[in-house]
């Protein structure tokens, strides 16, 4: 980035093709590094053991939908069928909204980012009398086995495709601090075939 600004600085671009190309490259790493700076903000606040997050009692189901809804329109326009499985009656939680939809965002956009046209997506939640379990799976080509148990780590990513796709690695590890922070459980299902997580949190 420093690179491409110092060509625009001086003016050592060969055509107004080539400025914009520069300006264009410099635009992007610059939306990278403030995606960045965003979440590691937002781990090493999740991680502090100073700051509170206040709880109160709502539709998780409601969240759930709200949360799919966000990226609807992106899974149809990549061409992967997004599959919605939630009660139509309400499940009722005692949660931080924020920090349960930055979860389920993250899980999504993962499984949006990583998965090819033809894709098969799903959300689903499962309330039992003690506990409810949210999972988001996809049928793709999941998560290779040497990174697996290391997967919810801070920058720990999978395969090449998952190392240059211009994420910051954090999306995961940001997601596993926002259950932690419920008491609940998180974890990458060993027997899926694709990459399969779920979420478990206990009523209260």
């Amino acid at each position: 980035m420093q690179g491409y600004a110092e060509v625009l600085r001086l003016g050592m671009e060969q055509s107004e093709e080539q400025r914009q190309k520069y300006a264009n490259r410099t635009h992007t790493k610059v939306r990278f590094i403030a995606s960045l700076v965003d979440d590691l903000f937002e781990l090493t606040k999740l991680e502090s053991t100073e700051l509170s997050y206040e709880r109160k009692i709502g539709d998780l189901a409601e969240l759930c939908r709200t949360a799919a809804a966000d990226l609807y329109d992106s899974f149809e326009r990549k061409g992967i069928t997004l599959d919605i499985r939630i009660p139509e009656s309400p499940v009722m939680l005692s949660y931080h909204e924020g920090l349960m939809h930055r979860a389920l965002s993250n899980l999504l956009t993962n499984a949006l980012k990583y998965n090819k046209e033809g894709a098969h997506v799903w959300l689903e939640l499962v309330a039992c009398d003690e506990d409810i379990v949210v999972t988001v799976g996809d049928d793709g080509p999941g998560i290779s086995e040497p990174v697996r148990e290391t997967v919810f780590e801070p920058f720990v990513r999978g395969d090449q495709a998952r190392r240059s796709d211009g994420g910051s690695g954090l999306g995961l590890a940001i997601a596993r601090s926002s259950v932690e922070r419920h008491a609940g459980q998180i974890w990458l299902d060993p027997e899926a075939e694709g990459t399969v997580v779920h979420i478990r949190l206990t009523k209260t």
